[in-house]
């Protein structure tokens, strides 16, 4: 994988040995998924990520929809304190990119081929650093409670606020969104 400061990013990795789906010189062994639609130089992929709270998993599928690639790996989490759960969030990079590359050599596919599907925890929260490109702080998931206090102070002080966010958001004042989250990683990281 090639990471560029552009924040463009190559999943592939010089390989003498891999040959694109569709070369007349790939094999995979004899007659796998991957040699039936190797005949198609045309063919497109999907390259699905799927970040989830206990995992990473990458997949190919093909246009038919029959998956032809999945690789799953474990998803280390902590827990400093009662209530808080945190993830490294280098760690959870590396593992997303680690997982497609290898989807993409099981289902002997270049990634120039593939159309990208992800899903995410969503609400798990992590701010890199612009000057250096790394975490100020772990990942804070979506399940984390830490900022339970602070989300009933905000709404005490002015219970027209929980409306207002309401109003305009849809979301309720609460620790399983982000906000609260950066609003700590803010007072608590950011001041060292």
């Amino acid at each position: 994988m090639g990471l560029y400061r552009n924040g463009a990013v190559s999943l592939t990795t010089p390989n003498p040995s891999f040959k694109r789906r569709g070369d007349a010189t790939a094999t995979s062994g004899p007659r796998s998924r991957a040699a039936r639609y190797s005949e198609n130089k045309h063919m497109h992929y999907s390259l699905v990520l799927d970040l989830g709270t206990t995992g990473v998993k990458g997949f190919v599928f093909t246009e038919t929809g029959e998956q032809i690639g999945r690789v799953d790996e474990r998803l280390e989490k902590s827990f400093p304190e009662k209530g808080w759960v945190e993830f490294e969030p280098t760690s959870l990079v590396d593992m997303c990119f680690d997982v497609l590359r290898r989807a993409l050599q099981e289902a002997h596919v270049s990634a120039y081929d593939c159309t990208l599907g992800m899903t995410n925890q969503r609400e798990t929260v992590v701010v890199w650093d612009p000057r250096t490109s790394k975490a100020v702080y772990p990942a804070i998931g979506w399940e984390d409670t830490r900022t339970k206090q602070w989300c009933e102070e905000f709404v005490a002080v002015d219970p027209n606020r929980a409306k207002k966010i309401r109003e305009r958001t849809g979301l309720f004042v609460d620790t399983y969104f982000t906000a609260p989250k950066l609003r700590w990683i803010l007072d608590h990281a950011m001041k060292k």
